[in-house]
């Protein structure tokens, strides 16, 4: 459900995930795993 309404935001604003990745300073193949559910457990170190 939250990766509908995240592909719902990213095609309102023309942004692909690849795009939505580097804008975030994110290696996109791990929003790419999120999406396809090869990860289950998300952490991220400040």
């Amino acid at each position: 459900m939250l990766w509908k309404n995240i592909e719902r935001i990213l095609a309102e604003k023309n942004f692909s995930v690849y795009r939505l990745a580097l804008n975030a300073g994110l290696d996109p193949a791990m929003l790419y795993r999120l999406r396809d559910g090869k990860v289950k457990d998300l952490h991220f170190e400040t």
